[in-house]
């Protein structure tokens, strides 16, 4: 099904888009579980577990430059955004860490590079701040915001 295609590119995509930070050495970074569809007695199960809707499926929790921490929802082929996964996105974007959307590992990976190389300190080059503000979606090396309907 183009659900199962859509899975494991996001599985390819997840696992490939990691090794800039685990070369990095920092070994923090964090390739979420991917739950995909399910049916309400596991979604009910999953919840009084404590899992979050709309969680990034990547995440690194150190701080770096001006931000806490960086999350990626990677995204496959026309996959949109949910609105638990927007919700979740600017809560973490408010909480003072870098939030973006990539369609592919090159993606993923560009931002990641950039991420952990961000200085700590700025010395008046915008050294410690990404080059694309925060909450972006990153598509075939063109960017755009993520669109929030309040």
């Amino acid at each position: 099904t183009q659900e199962e295609r859509g899975y494991r590119a996001n599985e390819r995509h997840g696992l490939g888009a990691m090794e800039p930070e685990r070369t990095s050495g920092t070994g923090t970074a964090a390739s979420l579980p991917e739950w995909g569809s399910r049916n309400k007695a596991e979604a009910v199960k999953l919840q009084q577990m404590g899992v979050k809707a709309g969680i990034p499926d990547l995440c690194l929790p150190v701080p770096m430059g001006m931000y806490n921490g960086l999350y990626i929802e990677m995204k496959y082929d026309t996959g949109r955004l949910e609105d638990s996964q927007k919700k979740m996105l600017k809560a973490l974007a408010a909480a003072g860490h870098y939030c973006t959307v990539c369609y592919g590992a090159e993606e993923a990976i560009r931002v990641l590079q950039e991420y952990i190389n961000l200085k700590k300190i700025d010395a008046g080059k915008r050294e410690d701040t990404m080059s694309e503000q925060n909450l972006m979606i990153r598509k075939n090396g063109k960017v755009k915001c993520i669109i929030f309907k309040e």
